[in-house]
């Protein structure tokens, strides 16, 4: 079993794929967003977890420029 802080550097080394890979860097960001929303229906909006999802998915949307 893996710890909630081994996961979260798991999903944010994953998260760094170059932009011009599209099909990898689409299929990260969906996966992204799914499990956003199974942390919102499963976990409490402070854990961890939930947390650095949410992290990652501001900062992908601001690097380009939806925010």
């Amino acid at each position: 079993m893996i710890t909630d802080k081994e996961l979260t550097e798991w999903l944010t080394d994953l998260n760094h794929i170059n932009a011009d890979e599209f099909d990898a860097y689409d299929n990260v960001s969906l996966f992204m967003v799914k499990l956003q929303s199974v942390l919102l229906i499963t976990e409490s909006s402070d854990h961890p977890l939930s947390e650095a999802v949410n992290r990652i998915i501001k900062n992908n949307y601001q690097r380009f420029g939806y925010l």
